[in-house]
């Protein structure tokens, strides 16, 4: 990653900001260096880091986030909710998404899959200065995984056996819950969550968790975030508030970070490796590979996309070298499984990892084997012309662009 010249958190501190702002695992960018930035973007010696976020869900003015920090219910949630509350475990960026210990230092599954020991961390502590206990992981497993049921996930209720361990038993093998957990079930405080009525329907305007962010001030268009010196994590190596900020367009994102005004936003679009690094000596840009991906999913119930030959056809005819330089921010080639060539180095078979090229020879043989042909521009067969059509089903602009 390419940050400021200023020091920053932890890498699990930095893990927990990254899933807290709505800072895609895809990329993002960096703006001035501290010192020579105006604005919110502040300087090395103030220790504030200035994020631009985006405002998502039902909201209905763009620049406004949501004072809510309840992630399970309540309406939409505001973004640096990953600075206070965390997963026992987290996704590695690396060789598959290795799961790393966080609030769990350990977990143990029976040979038959059916039952997990956890062991947690200790000395943790919740930001009001409760500790941080199995009760916590009790209760958030209890009320994701349901009471047991002859059809039911668990067989038995989720119970721990002393304060520092839990165990899980499961109806069937599940040997990838953690993954699951880690990546959308944060653990929540028993001694708050417990007494609300309505979980669902919860706001949460004062976050209690055990990540390293503390509430200090809330505002429509700025949140606040002070950093905790009692961070189990540690102690920051240099940032000690967290501003967060509506970013707005791609436009508005490059613009900011170019003016200082912000330091970090999720950005991309076609231009950002051009345009936006050239505006300033200072700003950068760096992708982060999250295993996902964005491609093209045919209609397999109407021709002519049902029609095996023409999928391949359309498959083998795609300029994959051309739709990255499209797309203009980084995202590499997938290898010829789909998978990201990096991140799941240690996955893929030998000769597995390169990636897919273009083969317009192959290309007219699947259509021949099909019987088709091409005619004005369309897949023609049986005397039928069948157009093409494209639908974008894309919910960021960059990538409205990019398709």
């Amino acid at each position: 990653m390419t940050v400021n010249r200023r020091g920053f958190l932890t890498a699990a501190a930095l893990a927990s900001m990254i899933g807290a702002t709505g800072l895609t695992a895809c990329s993002e960018v960096t703006g001035k260096p501290s010192g020579t930035g105006s604005g919110a973007g502040g300087s090395q010696t103030n220790g504030i880091l200035t994020i631009g976020a985006t405002v998502t869900g039902d909201a209905t003015n763009a620049n406004q986030f949501p004072e809510n920090f309840n992630v399970f219910g309540g309406g939409d949630s505001a973004p640096g909710t990953g600075l206070f509350y965390e997963t026992l475990f987290r996704i590695g960026q690396v060789d598959g998404g290795k799961l790393i210990p966080n609030l769990a230092e350990s977990v143990e599954y029976t040979p038959d899959g059916l039952t997990a020991t956890y062991t947690l961390r200790q000395g943790v502590t919740w930001n009001d200065g409760k500790p941080f206990t199995a009760d916590d992981v009790v209760f958030t497993y209890g009320f994701v995984y349901g009471e047991p049921a002859s059809d039911g996930f668990i067989s038995e209720p989720v119970q721990k056996t002393d304060d520092h361990t839990v165990v899980v038993r499961y109806a069937s093998p599940s040997f990838q819950q953690d993954t699951n957990m880690s990546a959308y079930y944060p653990i929540y405080p028993a001694h708050i969550y417990a007494d609300v009525p309505d979980r669902e329907k919860y706001q949460d305007k004062q976050p209690v968790g055990t990540g390293p962010g503390k509430l200090k001030s809330f505002q429509a268009g700025r949140i606040e975030i002070d950093i905790r010196e009692d961070y189990w994590g540690g102690k920051s190596a240099g940032v000690t508030r967290v501003v967060i900020v509506p970013q707005g367009t791609v436009g508005n994102v490059q613009s900011q970070i170019t003016q200082g005004r912000t330091d970090w936003a999720d950005g991309g679009g076609q231009g950002v490796l051009t345009t936006f690094l050239g505006q300033a000596p200072e700003n950068k840009y760096a992708f982060w590979p999250d295993g996902s991906n964005t491609g093209i999913q045919f209609g397999c119930t109407k021709e002519p996309t049902n029609d095996k030959q023409v999928r391949l056809a359309l498959r083998a005819a795609i300029d994959f070298e051309a739709v990255q330089k499209a797309i203009g921010s980084g995202y590499p080639l997938p290898s010829i499984t789909g998978l990201d060539p990096q991140l799941y180095a240690g996955w893929l078979l030998p000769g597995h990892e390169q990636a897919p090229k273009q083969d317009a020879a192959a290309a007219q043989q699947a259509l021949a084997d099909g019987g088709w042909t091409v005619e004005g521009g369309h897949l023609t067969k049986g005397g039928k012309a069948y157009p093409l059509s494209i639908m974008l089903n894309l919910g960021k602009p960059e990538h409205m662009v990019a398709g």
